[in-house]
């Protein structure tokens, strides 16, 4: 006489159907009632992600194996130091209370490596690793020379 052990009262069929009824099963999760066929999840949105702000443009791109890097555009604010740039780069707020809007400024260290940025230049820098105590961007393009 050997007894099998039994898990549960109920017979597994009864089981699996009370909890897929009660969404404690292991399947997809499920919108609600008449929507069995569409998932609740929605799709990822796209690997690159474009804010565009008031004299700026601030993107986040995905590289492949290196994981996502973000680029800027901003105007040279001073090229006074040898190799190193700072690029300031405005954007809008809104005030929470009073709904008007505010420009705000990020002042950036940049690595320039040629020196071919002069201040006023309209640039595009990349994010890096860290190169000093302060910089942590690079210069990947001249956009936009000064007038002279």
């Amino acid at each position: 006489m050997s007894e099998k052990p039994q898990t549960s009262d109920a017979p597994p069929d009864v089981t699996a159907a009370t909890a897929a009824e009660s969404g404690a099963g292991g399947g997809a999760a499920l919108g609600p009632a008449g929507d069995e066929g569409r998932p609740l999840v929605e799709a990822p949105k796209p690997e690159t992600r474009r804010v565009t702000v008031h004299g700026g443009t601030i993107s986040k791109r995905a590289a492949a194996g290196r994981g996502a890097r973000k680029t800027a555009l901003g105007v040279v604010a001073s090229d006074k130091m040898t190799k190193t740039l700072r690029v300031k780069i405005t954007r809008l707020v809104r005030h929470r209370r009073y709904g008007k809007y505010l420009q705000r400024h990020t002042m950036l260290y940049v690595h320039d490596e040629k020196n071919e940025a002069k201040e006023g230049d309209v640039v595009e820098v990349m994010e890096t690793r860290p190169l000093s105590k302060l910089k942590r961007w690079r210069l990947v393009r001249v956009v936009t020379a000064r007038r002279a």
